[in-house]
């Protein structure tokens, strides 16, 4: 019998599996729950990409000091609306959630808060911290810029990033909208995916390091690049780079070295987290009836042919979350095997499989 591709196991156990081998590099156990429940969420969501296939890397970048367990973060300038951070070389995760409540706060207090982030790593799924905001009512939009992994409209050479994009709102009687993408037609994470499953890619997603489409996902990571969803996605890709790279002081394109190989370097990278107070503009039940009737109205509307549903940005991920919170996670058997490695490396248990 063929062995399964795939094994379930409990997202509790995932989360306590990680947060106990980032303890062990020397990660705060506050912190390391905040860098495990980032990860665990995105595969609890089916965004695999940016889940726990990452969590080999962020260790061994901890590890050869590519990535700061302890970092002291700086506030550079601070107004009651605004504040520019320095990050210190951190994880991504710590450093945004961070940055994300300090805007949280200043929304509170004003009806908006703006935080830009430099000297940061990857932080995972911009999602994860838009929907911090909407836990409090509030509106999030979180942009990151990255390391030059995908080609310029027109161009055949990795020269930008597909600089990631989330915006999130709260509703009535849905789920959150979650709107969470990068500017390329796929993530690099779900190219990387595709390698560890022995799998091909369509043909759209990247080009080799000579420029030609290609069905290896191997191709990516020798030199290869992403492709963007269109000139609008690129032209997006600009604007992100601009104020969560340019307006923080942040590193920049090809300044940016790949955080997944160059794992001693720092990376630079610069974030931004706009948060909006709801109810400084009109109560949060009237903006959530109205977006209601926004999503009611799309998701009745007349569908295409073979079409059995409507959905809008967030409500499948949800579902998948729910689906898997009860029956367990679905992880790629090889990535669970790389998580046993690293157990195996610190001294922490394998995650039991359901």
């Amino acid at each position: 019998m063929e062995e399964s591709k795939y094994v379930r196991a409990k997202a509790e156990d995932l989360k306590k599996f990680c947060s106990e081998v980032l303890e062990k590099v020397g990660v705060s156990p506050k912190d390391a729950e905040i860098i495990s429940d980032s990860l665990v969420k995105s595969d609890l969501m089916g965004v695999n990409s940016h889940g726990l296939i990452r969590f080999p890397f962020y260790i061994e970048r901890m590890v050869k000091g590519g990535t700061k367990v302890d970092p002291e973060i700086k506030v550079l300038s601070e107004t009651a609306a605004i504040a520019s951070l320095d990050g210190d070389n951190g994880m991504g995760q710590v450093l945004t959630s961070k940055a994300t409540e300090m805007a949280i706060a200043k929304a509170e207090d004003l009806g908006i808060g703006f935080v830009v982030l430099k000297n940061s790593c990857h932080f995972g799924a911009a999602g994860y911290y838009a929907l911090q905001a909407v836990e409090k009512d509030m509106i999030g939009i979180v942009w990151s810029n990255g390391c030059a992994v995908m080609a310029p409209w027109g161009g055949c050479a990795r020269t930008i990033g597909n600089n990631p994009l989330a915006v999130a709102f709260p509703t009535g009687s849905y789920d959150p909208f979650l709107l969470d993408m990068a500017m390329s037609k796929v993530a690099g994470g779900k190219v990387r995916l595709y390698a560890k499953k022995g799998e091909k890619i369509p043909t759209d997603w990247i080009i080799n390091k000579e420029g030609k489409v290609t069905d290896d996902p191997n191709d990516l990571p020798d030199g290869g690049a992403l492709l963007s969803m269109g000139h609008k996605t690129y032209g997006l890709a600009m604007v992100g780079e601009i104020l969560a790279g340019v307006l923080p002081g942040a590193g920049l394109m090809s300044q940016i070295p790949l955080w997944f190989k160059e794992v001693t370097t720092p990376t630079d990278i610069g974030h931004m987290v706009l948060v909006i107070d709801i109810k400084k503009f009109l109560p949060v039940k009237e903006f959530n009836k109205k977006v209601d009737g926004i999503i009611q109205e799309l998701k009745s509307s007349r569908r295409a042919e073979g079409v059995d549903e409507i959905l809008f940005p967030g409500e499948l991920e949800a579902r998948k979350e729910r689906e898997q919170l009860e029956n367990g996670l679905e992880l790629p058997t090889a990535v669970m095997e790389d998580l046993d490695n690293v157990g195996n490396v610190y001294g922490v248990a394998s995650v039991k499989r359901l």
